[in-house]
């Protein structure tokens, strides 16, 4: 349980106060780990890639977010838990829709 309060603890300091604060920082952290994830991976699949990673850390944040209450669960810990999860998969997956788009149309381009 130390982890958990430990966590805690670090994003207190570091995330703003209040819910705006921290959905934007959701955004940022989302696009920034995104971003950082696809020019490590490079490769054809690289976007895939890197939203399976953001996906893998989000979940990651939102255990550990609802495990610093558990057993106990408030349905505003949920509907927050939800909004986290949108803000910041929402333009990470925008963006690896739009690289698989491109990649297939110039894949489509080549061969035709």
């Amino acid at each position: 349980m130390s982890v958990i309060l430990d966590f805690e603890t670090l994003k207190n300091l570091v995330a703003p106060r209040g819910e705006l604060g921290r959905s934007i920082l959701h955004i940022h952290l989302g696009l920034a780990i995104y971003i950082l994830l696809w020019l490590a991976t490079r490769r054809s699949r690289g976007p895939l890639w890197a939203l399976a990673g953001v996906a893998l850390l989000e979940a990651l944040n939102e255990t550990m977010d609802l495990a610093a209450t558990w057993p106990v669960l408030q349905g505003w810990q949920i509907r927050d838990t939800q909004q986290d999860v949108f803000n910041t998969m929402l333009w990470p997956c925008v963006l690896c829709g739009l690289a698989l788009w491109d990649a297939r149309r110039k894949r489509g381009q080549r061969s035709g």
